[in-house]
C-alpha cells in the first residue's frame, strides 16, 4: 500500500506505507530503477521499524524479467500474499477524431512512471506498461507463483472513475480502466481454484497524485484528499485474508 515519500504521498506510496502500518512484516518493492524505490524503503523503514522493506529491479512489460524476478522473492524467503497492479498515465485529453493512434494505444501498452506495489511482497515498478498488459504479467506470475501455496492470496487492481463515467476527450484512459475491471473477473474466477481473490479498486479522486495534477483545471475541485491507502488495507483484511 502505498506510503507518504516527500511531498504529497502518491497512490503508490500511501499504499505501502498503509501496509506497513497494518503490520506487514515484508513490503516489497519492485522496480525498474532501485534508486527510487530506496527512498521509498528509506521512509517507511524509519517509520514502522518492524516492518523489513525490500526492493528488487525489474521491468513489468517483460513476462520473463518478472518470472525471475518472483524466483528472486522466493529465494529470499519471502512469499507474495497480496499483489497490487497500480499504474496509469494522463496523457493530454483529445477527442477521438483527433487523437494518434499510437498516442491513445498507450494507455494499454506503453511505459508509463510510476510504482506499483504489493505486499509480503508487494511489489512496485517504475516505467511498466501501464493499465492493461502490466498488469496481466504481474497476475500470470503470481498465480504461476502461488500454485503450491494454501493459504488466502489477493490481486488488488487499481481502477478509476474513468472505467464506468464516460468523460468526453477520455476514451483512452477510460477504455483501459474498463478493460482492467474485466480483466480482474477472469482473475477472481481463475483464482478460486488457488484460493485468490481479485477486486477492482476505485479510489475516488485523489489530490496531489502526478495523475490528477495533470488534469483539466476545472476537474481540480473534484479531487480531495482521502484515505486511500487505509481503506484498501481494510478491504484486503477484512475481505480477503479473514483478518
Amino acid at each position: 500500500m502505498n506510503r507518504g515519500c516527500h511531498r504529497k504521498a502518491t497512490n503508490e506510496q500511501a499504499i505501502a506505507k498503509a501496509f506497513a502500518a497494518a503490520s506487514a512484516p515484508h513490503v516489497i518493492l519492485v522496480g525498474r530503477r532501485l534508486e527510487k524505490l530506496d527512498q521509498v524503503k528509506e521512509h517507511i523503514s524509519r517509520e514502522f521499524t518492524s516492518c523489513k522493506v525490500h526492493c528488487f529491479s525489474a521491468d513489468v512489460s517483460n513476462a520473463s524479467s518478472v518470472e525471475k524476478m518472483f524466483d528472486e522473492i522466493l529465494a529470499n524467503g519471502l512469499q507474495v500474499d497480496v499483489l497490487i497492479n497500480n499504474a496509469g498515465i494522463n496523457d493530454a485529453r483529445t477527442p477521438i477524431a483527433d487523437s494518434n493512434p499510437d498516442n491513445w494505444w498507450r494507455n494499454y501498452v506503453r511505459p508509463c512512471h510510476s510504482i506499483s506495489i504489493t505486499w509480503i511482497g508487494p511489489y512496485a515498478n517504475e516505467h511498466q506498461e501501464v493499465m492493461v498488459k502490466g498488469p496481466f504479467v504481474c497476475t500470470r506470475a503470481f498465480f504461476r507463483q502461488r500454485k503450491s501455496i494454501t493459504t488466502s492470496g489477493a490481486v488488488i487492481m487499481v481502477s478509476s472513475v474513468g472505467s464506468y463515467a464516460t468523460l468526453p476527450n477520455a476514451s483512452s484512459y477510460g477504455s483501459a480502466k474498463a478493460a482492467l475491471n474485466r480483466f480482474t473477473e477472469w482473475v477472481g474466477v481463475e483464482g478460486k481454484d488457488h484460493n485468490i481473490h481479485a477486486v477492482a479498486f476505485h479510489p475516488g479522486g485523489v489530490a496531489g497524485t502526478e495523475l490528477t495534477s495533470s488534469s483539466p483545471e476545472h476537474l481540480q475541485r473534484l479531487f480531495t484528499e482521502n484515505g486511500y491507502g487505509s481503506s484498501l488495507i481494510a478491504s484486503v483484511h477484512k475481505r480477503f485474508l479473514g483478518q
